[in-house]
């Protein structure tokens, strides 16, 4: 169909970020765009967009990867790596994922170096209508941030196919003024602007995380110039299914920081309350409370750190 998602994301755009030109050299990321435009304007509009939400109405942003995209349609063996024989890759991908989860009946998103969430078969059957009405609701009042681009190591690209059908067939329309790329979350929270998202601000942080990793975010935001922290915690690998409460949390709230994996889209539409910005921040809230993580993924480690 001609007005398909894949058909409307008909342009490649450079992802080219002020604060992280070495880091991330030209040609990494191409994101798939409705037009050709400039990064640097495309990530203007986004700063510009969820810094004027904060403290003045609701504007959840959630990011999608290979483990959202893995929940919406069922594992994609992943293309092989460049230099690998197609046969040996496919031949140990099913051996040591496909076999594995069909043999345990459990889905897992992510992975258990980075997180994970665990559901089984028929809690997964069972959550993905409402996965499906979350997504549907940020598409309409927010923004997904959404891994639609080409790399030379050909990340998540074996999930696009089945998945522009999928959010076409579910009716959660992806426009210009809803879709921007995965990775300006990330170059938002981690680079120069990220004193527009903290400085001054009182932070609400909804994660799994222990007592010594709720100390070590709470450090890491006032360094980053947070005025004030407050935390909820939520499961480690079932946030899908979680019901949080807000009635302890001191309002008003400036901005909230979520990290939830897949669950995050759940946790996103319980906080339209606060009436500010919700962003899906997963792995940079890792790195708040463990800032030598830095690198580990694209935009996370600006050219200059010493001046942030």
């Amino acid at each position: 169909m001609s007005n398909s998602l894949k058909n409307r994301l008909s342009h490649l755009v450079d992802l080219r970020i002020s604060g992280f030109e070495k880091s991330v050299p030209p040609g990494t990321i191409r994101q798939l765009s409705f037009s050709a435009r400039r990064s640097e304007e495309w990530f203007d509009e986004f700063v510009g967009r969820v810094s004027s939400a904060i403290g003045n109405h609701y504007l959840p942003v959630f990011r999608m990867s290979d483990g959202e995209f893995r929940f919406s349609v069922g594992y994609r063996i992943p293309y092989p790596p460049p230099g690998k024989p197609a046969l040996l890759h496919y031949g140990e991908e099913y051996l040591a994922t496909y076999v594995l989860r069909r043999r345990q009946k459990l889905f897992m998103s992510g992975s258990p170096g980075y997180g994970y969430e665990l559901y089984t078969q028929a809690e997964w059957r069972s959550l993905l209508p409402h996965y499906i009405k979350c997504l549907r609701q940020i598409s309409e009042e927010g923004i997904l941030a959404i891994v639609f681009y080409l790399s030379p190591d050909r990340f998540a690209q074996q999930y696009y196919d089945a998945i522009f059908e999928w959010l076409d067939k579910h009716d959660i329309c992806i426009t210009p003024e809803n879709y921007c790329p995965f990775y300006f979350a990330y170059a938002l929270l981690n680079g120069p602007r990220r004193r527009q998202i903290y400085d001054g601000r009182r932070i609400l942080v909804v994660t799994s995380m222990d007592d010594t990793k709720e100390q070590a975010i709470g450090r890491g935001l006032m360094k980053a110039g947070a005025t004030d922290v407050q935390s909820i915690r939520i499961s480690r690998n079932k946030a899908l299914l979680d019901k949080i409460s807000l009635s302890g949390i001191n309002c008003p709230v400036d901005v909230v920081l979520v990290g939830a994996g897949v669950g995050a889209a759940n946790i996103l539409v319980q906080l339209r309350e606060l009436n500010t910005l919700c962003i899906d921040a997963g792995f940079c809230i890792d790195l708040l409370a463990d800032p030598s993580l830095a690198g580990r993924r694209y935009f996370t480690l600006p050219d200059n750190p010493e001046t942030l």
